[in-house]
């Protein structure tokens, strides 16, 4: 590990005992964030505490503008495996009206062998059900298909974008604050360090 990203490390653990783990759900990965963190430290550099904490604000509204992204993929799909078990469900229920129904007019005549016979051909074909309503879950999506489901999640997709859009604009005004800060008052406290560290030299 060379000195530069030893302290990017150093300044990510900085931060963090300050502020706390990063905004990292179970489903992430922290070390990702993690390394987003040290790469926009390695690019941006740093010079004091303030820059450090406005650049951990970027990391942070890229982060959440990725995992936003990512829902309205995930959405998608949701909405889509939940009409596949709906379907299920009302085909499971539909033959099993059709099969008790069924059962019940076997069921006044089970005397016969054709009659038992008649029985056994009814559980086979019931088992047959299940199988076919499990096949409903594990079929592949087509493209109209999703695009049903989009249409059915439209309203979420909507306020993603919305969220998605705050995180954009609070990305680009942390990376303004950051330029100012750096033209601004970041340049007067490097300069009257600079001035005091000068004065402290020609003393001696």
């Amino acid at each position: 590990m060379t000195l530069e990203e030893e302290r990017n490390v150093q300044l990510s653990d900085q931060v963090q005992g300050h502020f706390g783990p990063p905004p990292v759900l179970s489903t992430e990965q922290p070390e990702q964030f993690e390394e987003l963190f040290r790469r926009m430290v390695a690019c941006l550099k740093p010079r004091d505490t303030v820059e450090l904490i406005l650049i951990r604000h970027f990391v942070y509204a890229v982060w959440e503008i990725e995992r936003f992204s990512r829902y309205g993929t995930v959405a998608i799909e949701r909405w889509h495996r939940e009409t596949l078990q709906l379907r299920a469900q009302q085909e499971k229920l539909r033959k099993a009206r059709k099969e008790d129904l069924a059962w019940k007019n076997a069921e006044k005549n089970s005397t016969k062998p054709a009659d038992i016979a008649q029985l056994v051909a009814l559980e086979d074909s019931f088992l047959e059900v299940l199988t076919d309503t499990d096949g409903i879950m594990e079929r592949r999506a087509s493209e109209f298909e999703h695009n049903r489901a989009f249409g059915q999640g439209i309203v979420f997709q909507e306020r993603l974008d919305k969220l998605i859009a705050s995180r954009v604009a609070r990305r680009n005004d942390t990376l303004r604050q950051l330029e100012l800060y750096r033209a601004g008052l970041g340049q007067l406290a490097q300069t009257a360090a600079s001035e005091i560290l000068d004065a402290e030299f020609d003393e001696i």
